[in-house]
């Protein structure tokens, strides 16, 4: 599916992706298919499968089913996955610091 971003597409809900990394990315199709449609994207494509939703299906939906604990809700599932991705650097610089100590120690 050929696509481009959009800046024009801000009256658009904000949608999380399914990974819990962040808010998606808006971006237009230039499709033979579905020209000019808004659709979700990843906001990490190589770690997440790229591809979230149609934004006008979500847009539909989300109206429906609108509570005010939405946009919380959202934002600490986006919190969780920063503090999730510092816990995974923390853990990396643990493991390489107890590897230098372990080297420092059996050289003495």
């Amino acid at each position: 599916m050929a696509s481009s971003t959009s800046s024009a597409t801000s009256s658009l809900p904000l949608r999380m992706c399914a990974c819990g990394f962040g808010y998606c990315v808006v971006k237009i199709s230039r499709s033979a298919k579905n020209p000019g449609r808004a659709f979700y994207v990843c906001p990490r494509p190589m770690r997440c499968a790229s591809w979230v939703g149609w934004c006008d299906e979500f847009h539909s939906t989300n109206l429906r089913a609108e509570q005010p604990h939405n946009h919380v809700d959202q934002g600490l599932r986006a919190d969780v996955a920063r503090i999730d991705q510092s816990l995974r650097m923390l853990r990396t610089v643990v493991g390489f610091l107890c590897f230098v100590v372990l080297v420092l120690l059996f050289r003495m």
